[in-house]
């Protein structure tokens, strides 16, 4: 655990310097208050079983934070009886696991600048085309 520690800190310094993502803040909000809303628990009642804040809970769930940390995520989600792992995905720290049985390609572009992101990309969907593999869900993370 502590290791998983030390590099959501390193983590979250690196995200804090990104355009924030909205719509990832949009969609852990509407996960964690439908939760709640699931186990018939008020926000000041996650706020004590998680051992987070009030204030925190309210903005996490009005999509204020837009990329909370790792440690806070795991606390909602023991509060809420639910696998952290799930929130670290909504949440963007995590990409989803795909099935075994279907193309998956990951790419962690990390010290590089846009333009080589950019062609990163752009050298995935030329192999896919070229070999005729349809690339169903694909999001960009750059570290």
């Amino acid at each position: 655990m502590e290791l998983w520690s030390d590099w959501a800190k390193i983590m979250e310094k690196k995200s804090m310097s990104r355009p924030r993502n909205r719509e990832l803040a949009a969609d852990l909000a509407n996960a964690i208050d439908a939760r709640r809303r699931e186990l018939r628990m008020t926000r000041s009642e996650l706020a004590e079983r998680s051992g987070l804040h009030p204030s925190t809970i309210t903005r996490i769930e009005k999509g204020v934070f837009v990329k909370p940390t790792p440690d806070s995520l795991h606390a909602i989600a023991d509060a809420l009886d639910m696998a952290p792992d799930e929130l670290y995905a909504i949440a963007g720290w995590l990409t989803p696991t795909l099935p075994r049985n279907q193309p998956a390609i990951g790419v962690i572009c990390q010290g590089v600048s846009d333009h080589v992101a950019d062609d990163i990309e752009r050298a995935i969907a030329e192999i896919a085309t070229r070999d005729h593999i349809e690339l169903r869900a694909y999001r960009r993370i750059i570290a």
